[in-house]
């Protein structure tokens, strides 16, 4: 079996769930080859995976010293050094993937992922916008788009937001938990109820949505009602 078959194989296991296999494929195309740039990569994919971002770090730089302009390992070096708080260093990564491909989506969105955790909410939404345009059917950039509307007292366009990732992916109870936030903050309380209810169907144990709902419940004047969901946030919390 050629390098480029070992890759494939190594791959398919990665994508498979089999990261033990995966590596072990990687290990001997590099022992071959030290120097080939998408096993290095793949294999710095699969140590972080293992919890071991540093060496994850240290591959992909090795990857990218060869092959300077593949913008998916930029990508996923970025990722890394977000998963490690290192945000300077991934803002550099994302930048230098749009560098190479301006039309890549996933790039903009994860470079306004790190600037929203910068705090930089208004260069966060140019990037999630650029990033809707090229890529449409990515929920969680409608999703991250309404949590900064929300924390700037926007609710409306919050709301708007947050239903378009729901119309993606109905299955994210934290969405229909921001949205009853907003409509309570708007006191629409029913409306709330509802949202919150919603969120602790798709996830029964979901203690801000129990609590959120305890809330809101006092609000309408039904304070045992309240009182039996922050009970049930309280169990969840211990």
């Amino acid at each position: 079996m050629n390098t480029q078959d070992t890759l494939a194989l190594a791959i398919h296991n990665y994508k498979s769930g089999d990261l033990k296999k995966a590596e072990q494929l990687c290990q001997e195309i590099l022992k071959q080859n030290p120097n080939y740039p998408d096993a290095l990569h793949l294999f710095g994919i699969i140590t972080c995976r293992n919890g071991d971002n540093e060496i994850a770090i240290e591959y992909i730089i090795r990857a990218l010293k060869i092959n300077p302009s593949n913008e998916l390992f930029y990508l996923n070096l970025g990722n890394i050094y977000f998963a490690s708080d290192m945000l300077n260093r991934a803002v550099e990564c994302f930048e230098k993937a749009i560098g190479i491909n301006t039309d890549y989506a996933d790039a903009y969105y994860k470079l306004g992922r790190t600037l929203q955790k910068q705090g930089k909410y208004e260069q966060a939404l140019i990037n999630y916008h650029k990033a809707m345009k090229l890529k449409p059917d990515n929920p969680n950039v409608y999703y991250y788009s309404g949590n900064i509307l929300l924390e700037q007292d926007k609710y409306d366009d919050s709301i708007k937001y947050y239903k378009q990732a729901i119309k993606l992916k109905p299955d994210l109870p934290e969405v229909f938990n921001n949205i009853g936030i907003a409509l309570k903050i708007k006191g629409k309380f029913l409306d709330a109820v509802s949202s919150f209810e919603e969120a602790l169907q798709l996830n029964p144990e979901f203690t801000e949505a129990h609590y959120n709902l305890g809330n809101t419940l006092n609000k309408l004047g039904k304070p045992l009602e309240a009182l039996d969901c922050y009970r049930e946030a309280i169990r969840l919390n211990h």
